[in-house]
C-alpha cells in the first residue's frame, strides 16, 4: 500500500504550465523539506478528512438570491489530518513514536508558520514502476484525494479521456525525482496551505495526538493558474 506524502514548494503561488505544477513567487522563508525519502514528508500515520460544504456564500445578494463569493472565485476547502502516537514501546511497536515522526511534526509546524504552498499526493512504497497504474500509485484511485483532484483540478468525475482509458491519469501533475525504474514520478497532486498544527500529549498516558488543519486550493482561473 502506498502512503500520503507532502512536499513544500517554497512558494506562495503555484501555476500550471503544460499540465505541470510550477512554483511561482517564492516565499522569503524558502523551501523546507526533509532529506532522504525523495525529500518529502511521509504521512503514513495520518488520516485525511475534508469539508466541501463551504463553497457557497450563505448571504443573499441584492436580489435576495444566494451568490458566489465573487465572480470566478470560491472559498477554499478546509481539510484536516489526524494521527495518534504512543511514546511507550509495546511488543508490536508499529504505533510507537519515532525520530522520523518527531521530525514530521516539526516540518508540519514550520509549514504552518510559513504559509507556503504544500503539495499533497500519494507515493508508492518503492521506486518500482510495476507499482504504478497509469503513472499513479494504485491506492490513489480508491482514495478521497482522487475525489478532490478530479473535482477541483481535473473537473472529471468519470473515466473520460483524462481518465482510465489513457496511459497517464490526470491533467495536472507534480514532479518527484525517484530514480529506479520509475525515474521521475508525476503524481496527481493537490496544492494545500497548512493553517495550524495542534499537538496534545494526553495526560496520564503515553499518547500523543497530532491534528493538522489547512485549506485545499483549487483551479480558479481560465489561464490554468491560481
Amino acid at each position: 500500500m502506498g502512503y500520503l506524502a507532502m512536499k513544500d514548494t517554497g512558494s506562495v503561488k503555484i501555476t500550471t504550465e503544460s499540465g505541470v505544477f510550477t512554483s511561482s513567487i517564492a516565499s522569503p522563508d524558502g523551501t523546507l523539506n526533509p532529506g532522504g525519502d525523495y525529500n518529502l514528508l511521509n504521512l503514513k500515520p495520518f488520516s485525511l478528512s475534508f469539508n466541501t460544504g463551504n463553497n457557497m456564500d450563505t448571504k443573499s445578494g441584492i436580489a435576495g438570491r444566494s451568490t458566489r463569493v465573487s465572480k470566478g472565485s470560491k472559498k477554499p476547502i478546509p481539510f484536516s489530518m489526524e494521527a495518534m502516537y504512543n511514546r511507550k514501546e509495546f511488543v508490536d511497536s508499529s504505533n510507537k513514536i519515532t525520530d522520523r515522526d518527531i521530525n514530521s511534526i516539526s516540518y508540519l509546524m514550520s509549514w504552518s508558520r510559513s504559509r507556503t504552498i504544500i503539495m499533497l499526493f500519494w507515493m508508492p512504497n518503492d521506486n518500482d514502476s510495476s507499482l504504478l497504474r497509469f503513472g499513479q500509485e494504485p491506492d490513489f484511485f480508491t482514495s478521497q484525494l482522487r475525489s478532490l483532484y478530479d473535482s477541483l483540478w481535473d473537473f472529471n468525475t468519470s473515466s473520460s479521456t483524462a481518465g482510465y482509458q489513457s496511459t497517464t491519469y490526470g491533467t495536472y501533475h507534480y514532479s518527484v525525482a525517484m530514480g529506479g525504474s520509475i525515474g521521475g514520478y508525476s503524481p496527481c497532486a493537490i496544492p494545500v496551505v497548512i493553517e495550524n498544527v495542534d499537538v496534545k500529549e494526553v495526560a496520564d498516558s503515553y499518547q500523543v495526538r497530532v491534528s493538522v488543519s489547512g485549506y485545499v486550493l483549487e483551479n480558479e482561473q481560465q489561464e490554468s493558474q491560481i
